[in-house]
């Protein structure tokens, strides 16, 4: 016992606790633990180009858009699921860019692969769009009608960016029978009752000869004499 002491202050040391590491996929090979995490419940799931879930509406009205292959790795994203996500947000154009995924059991990040899609056939569609869908860039990458069905673009499809929710459109191309709805691959498209146009698959810009081609050509050390002033 010390007398004069008015007050005594105990420290008390307690041990730092770390939190459990988040469970990764071995898809996630970048560090998705610096990007902004959104959580919210899912209202809609439309497919993309490959019949995987590509573009997913939450209840607060955001769109997320989801890269290949997470259908693969046993990501089911269904309507009235709570979803979390880390990626890239916009608020100004209400979008998510998502590098990576959870509904509760870890994070599994976009691989490279690409689901199989059961082709039924060829269809054609008229309707008004009911819904825009974006890409990862923020262009629009294909339509939903007002009947439900999810058009998707090729991705060197120029005009997708011209279309508007309620502008009246005709499609035919592949139809599938996708895991979060129909899809149709647009190959003719047009205003309903006008011609429909041929969509190229391909870029007009070609993108040249790889290194090292035949392609390139030549010149001779001659004719490199012959050049020089």
């Amino acid at each position: 016992m010390i007398n004069g002491i008015v007050g005594l202050t105990l420290l008390i040391i307690a041990p730092t606790i770390h939190a459990a590491p988040e469970r990764l996929s071995p898809s996630c090979i970048f560090d998705i633990s610096v990007l902004p995490t959104v959580k919210a419940r899912i209202k809609d799931v439309y497919p993309n180009i490959s019949g995987g879930a590509g573009n997913v509406i939450l209840k607060d009205g955001r769109e997320v858009i989801l890269s290949d292959g997470f259908d693969i790795l046993g990501v089911s994203l269904t309507p009235g699921q709570n979803l979390t996500v880390k990626g890239l947000v916009s608020d100004k154009s209400k979008m998510i860019a998502a590098f990576a995924v959870s509904s509760g059991a870890g994070w599994v990040c976009a691989s490279g692969h690409m689901p199989s899609l059961a082709l039924t056939q060829r269809q054609h569609r008229d309707g008004r769009i009911a819904r825009l869908l974006h890409t990862s860039q923020g262009d629009v990458g294909g339509v939903v009608l007002d009947d439900g069905v999810t058009i998707r673009f090729p991705a060197a499809f120029p005009d997708g960016n011209k279309f508007h929710v309620g502008d009246a459109l005709s499609v035919s191309g592949r139809a599938f029978k996708a895991r979060s709805g129909p899809l149709i691959i647009a190959e003719k498209i047009g205003e309903k009752g006008a011609i429909l146009y041929q969509i190229e698959t391909e870029s007009s810009v070609p993108s040249g000869a790889p290194p090292g081609s035949t392609g390139y050509d030549r010149i001779e050390s001659d004719e490199i004499d012959h050049l020089l002033p």
